[in-house]
């Protein structure tokens, strides 16, 4: 059923007759109706995965509008790593526990990380590489005259994740 050309069971050109009347036009209307809003739930849907894998992205890749893939840039900034330290013990104790050791383990650094990454993302950094239990961090300075501004950003963000989180890095 096409209804964009007024083409369908039951309908005519304007000036024209239905041939099954309005109770089929009414029909016709409803089915259309349930196929939209089936299609924005879809569409939402999908809206909401992008929105999750475009949380992986550095925002300074989704904010280009030209950017093409793959992609590659070169810039100056200020460059941020955290290590969790006793990963490998926390591994090995977490792998003993067997089949259901390796999902608290994925539990627990997701939530040791998460907080860290909200805390780098608050302060205007960008989360360009996570490796097991540590994440690379940059922030992008535009002019050298800038940087003495960005380290001190980069020293405040340290000093934020380890008074918000209670940790030492």
């Amino acid at each position: 059923m096409d209804l964009r050309y007024g083409q369908g069971e039951g309908y005519s050109r304007p000036g024209g007759n239905t041939e099954s009347g309005p109770q089929s036009r009414a029909a016709e209307l409803q089915n259309y109706v349930a196929t939209k809003i089936e299609l924005m739930k879809r569409a939402q849907i999908n809206i909401q995965r992008v929105t999750q894998l475009a949380s992986f992205i550095p925002d300074y890749i989704l904010k280009d509008e030209n950017t093409k893939i793959p992609y590659f840039t070169s810039f100056e900034g200020v460059a941020f790593m955290a290590d969790i330290s006793g990963f490998t013990a926390l591994t090995e104790a977490y792998s003993l526990k067997g089949k259901g050791g390796t999902d608290q383990l994925t539990k627990t650094l997701t939530a040791y990380l998460s907080p860290l990454a909200g805390c780098i993302l608050r302060c205007d950094g960008d989360i360009i590489k996570y490796a097991g239990d540590a994440f690379l961090a940059v922030w992008k300075v535009d002019d050298i005259d800038d940087y003495p501004e960005e380290i001190q950003k980069v020293i405040d963000c340290a000093l934020y994740i380890q008074v918000t989180n209670q940790i030492t890095i």
